[in-house]
């Protein structure tokens, strides 16, 4: 055990100075984080990091048109990756701009998810497959997420219940899928494959929340799993 030079008191293990005269040497900490190094604030770092991407984007989009003129002399099968390059930058700034209110968030999100869908679907052709199974799968996903976002927020306790709750969620949207691309193709809803994912998912579901609520101890993730 170490003493204090002053005090003569014996310091317990973990202290680095005498929590009565306070005289021992402070470790340096060193930077760990680009920002950091920078010195810059957090909202600082977040807001070079969206300029960055910004420039990166309209970088891409710009080589992009270009080769597709240069190679076809005109605009063709760019426009999948231009949309799509447009589609993250988007997503990137409403994470940024709107990560306070999460369901405003979640709502831009899902208006820029199904612009691009929309768009995708009137490149290809008509819209033919966008209404009536690109809408409503979509809107069910961030439907989903939405929820599993909420009831994480109000449990007290997060651990092996998100994991369970995320699972359900998942398990929902794998036959929402079936049943919209059913009804698409065959026009009768036939429940297949989204069986099968049910009889895997539930029950694994299951045991992670009933092992969350039934443990007396390790409730959160980073202490049950000592990390």
């Amino acid at each position: 055990m170490k003493k204090c030079d002053r005090c003569g008191i014996l310091l317990d293990e973990g202290l680095v100075s005498c929590p009565l005269c306070d005289t021992g040497e402070k470790e340096e900490v060193s930077p760990s984080r680009p920002r950091q190094v920078l010195k810059v604030s957090r909202r600082e770092a977040a807001r070079y990091l969206w300029e960055l991407s910004g420039i990166v984007c309209v970088t891409g989009i710009v080589i992009i048109l270009l080769l597709n003129l240069l190679f076809t002399g005109g605009v063709n099968w760019s426009l999948y990756p231009v949309t799509s390059i447009a589609w993250i930058w988007l997503t990137l700034t409403i994470i940024m701009f709107m990560n306070r209110w999460p369901i405003a968030m979640l709502a831009l999100l899902l208006a820029n998810t199904l612009g691009m869908l929309v768009l995708f679907n009137l490149f290809s052709s008509t819209i033919n497959w966008f209404v009536p199974v690109a809408m409503p799968v979509t809107t069910s996903l961030f439907i989903l997420a939405g929820v599993v976002v909420w009831l994480s927020s109000i449990a007290r306790y997060r651990g092996f219940n998100v994991l369970g709750l995320a699972l359900v969620a998942v398990n929902i949207l794998c036959i929402a899928i079936e049943v919209f691309a059913d009804l698409h193709i065959n026009g009768v809803v036939s429940i297949r494959w989204s069986a099968v994912v049910t009889a895997a998912i539930i029950p694994v579901a299951s045991v992670l929340i009933f092992l969350h609520y039934r443990l007396r101890r390790g409730r959160r993730l980073d202490s049950f799993f000592h990390v």
